[in-house]
């Protein structure tokens, strides 16, 4: 399954899964795994809850813009 997929088919703070089971359900490494959950995190697109109950959450923030898209990457300043 993609981010794509997972975050577009999820509702804002709803729970995902554990960390082992989307590792399962995406086939691949931890140490993979945890480089794109990192990503994911950083974008605002999921979060991690410890404990009980906790798990992996979708973001409450949408990476869309008004029409669908994905919003574009802010752009760096030439130094």
């Amino acid at each position: 399954m993609t981010k794509s997929a997972l975050v577009d088919a999820a509702e804002p703070g709803s729970r995902l899964g554990t960390k082992e089971e989307l590792r399962n359900q995406c086939g691949v490494s931890v140490g993979t795994f945890n480089e794109a959950l990192r990503l994911l995190q950083s974008r605002g697109l999921v979060t991690v809850k410890p404990g009980p109950g906790g798990g992996l959450f979708s973001g409450e923030q949408s990476p869309r813009g008004p029409a669908g898209e994905l919003s574009p990457r802010p752009r760096r300043a030439a130094e």
